[in-house]
Parts: structure tokens; C-alpha cells; sequence
């Protein structure tokens, strides 16, 4: 059951849009910690799936789905140690925001991945390249600053994770219609709007 607040007299809207128009996608994270876990849990990733991830924040979602462990806070403010029992055998995150991909970062070196790379530019980082070590071998990851409309390789996953307004959940939709058959497409609050 979606949770509305008002907005305006008359009219009604998601609490997380509202966040999302403020600016502050430090408190979406904080939201998305609960659900990410579970949304990573109902996929069931399993080698040889590659996980991309379009609006991926801090970076938690990709680390998930490729097996590393995570830590988080619980409400308490006491640190919680979470497995993840998926081994996807890539993972690639893509966001807009430069100061998310500081938090990928941030994440990547509190959850037991190696050989990070960032290369940067006048805004911060642009690419950041890590890899987990697993008792099968090294799993890649990657997360870029982009526009996640612009993704070259969207075709080259089998599983696309999204958290994103309507408005672009339109705008992907063409995209998204050309993916090719078999590959999971999860939306996490908002469908595509003419999706069938």
C-alpha cells in the first residue's frame, strides 16, 4: 500500500517523489535501506545474470546482487552485518548525482571490495571500478555518472533495477520495450505508465 502526503490543497503525492523534488537523495537512501535488501532477495540473482541498476544511489543494490556482505545501521544506530546470498556475475550502477557515486565509493570500501579505481573529472568522479573477491573468483563491478536514459549497454543485462519518477519511467519506456526477451525489468514505486 502506497503512503500519500499532500502537496498542494487538493492534490496528493508519494513521499518519496517529494523528497526526490526537494533534493535530498540522502533520506531516499536512508529509505531505500529497508527495501533494498528484500528487492534483491525477490530476484533470486544467480550467476551468470549482469545487474544493472539505473539511479543507484549509494551503491548498496549492485554490491547486494553481485554477494558481498553489507553493513548498515539499524534505527538504533548500532552497525548490523547483512549477507547477501547472490552471485551475479556483474554488476553496474548508473547515476546522475556525482556526490552518489562518493557513496558508491564510500560503500565499496566498507564492504570488502578490491582494486577500487575512480576516475575523475572537474565534477568528481566519473567511473569507479571494483572487484569482489568470492570463493568462485573475482566478481566486477562498476559504477558511472551518466544519464541513465544514455546507457549504451542497457541491452547487456539480464536484470534492470530502477527507482525513478514517472517522468522518466515515460521516457525509458521506449527503451526499455526494445530489451531483449527474458530480461527482469524491476521498478521499484512507479510502473512504466503504458506497460502492459
Amino acid at each position: 500500500m502506497e503512503t500519500l502526503v499532500p502537496k498542494q490543497k487538493g492534490t496528493i503525492m508519494n513521499p518519496n517523489k517529494a523528497l526526490w523534488e526537494k533534493g535530498d537523495f540522502t533520506e531516499i537512501a536512508a529509505l531505500m535501506r529497508q527495501s533494498g535488501e528484500a528487492l534483491v532477495n525477490s530476484l533470486g540473482i544467480v550467476t551468470p545474470l549482469r545487474v544493472l541498476d539505473l539511479g543507484c544511489g549509494d551503491g548498496r543494490i549492485v554490491t547486494l546482487a553481485v554477494g558481498s556482505v553489507y553493513f548498515d545501521r539499524d534505527p538504533d544506530g548500532k552497525d548490523v552485518k547483512h549477507h547477501s546470498s547472490f552471485r551475479a556475475k556483474r554488476g553496474v550502477g548508473v547515476d546522475i548525482d556525482p556526490d552518489r557515486l562518493k557513496d558508491c565509493e564510500a560503500t565499496l570500501q566498507k564492504n570488502g571490495f578490491s582494486n577500487i579505481k575512480a576516475e575523475k573529472d572537474g565534477r568528481g568522479i566519473k567511473t569507479l571500478t571494483a572487484t569482489l573477491k568470492t570463493k568462485n573468483g573475482e566478481v566486477p563491478v562498476e559504477y558511472r555518472r551518466g544519464d541513465a536514459l544514455k546507457v549504451k549497454d542497457l541491452n547487456d543485462a539480464n536484470v534492470v533495477l530502477l527507482y525513478m519518477l514517472p517522468e522518466f519511467m515515460r521516457k525509458l519506456e521506449p527503451q526499455a520495450r526494445k530489451m531483449k526477451k527474458g530480461t527482469r525489468i524491476v521498478a521499484h514505486d512507479y510502473p512504466f505508465p503504458d506497460w502492459k
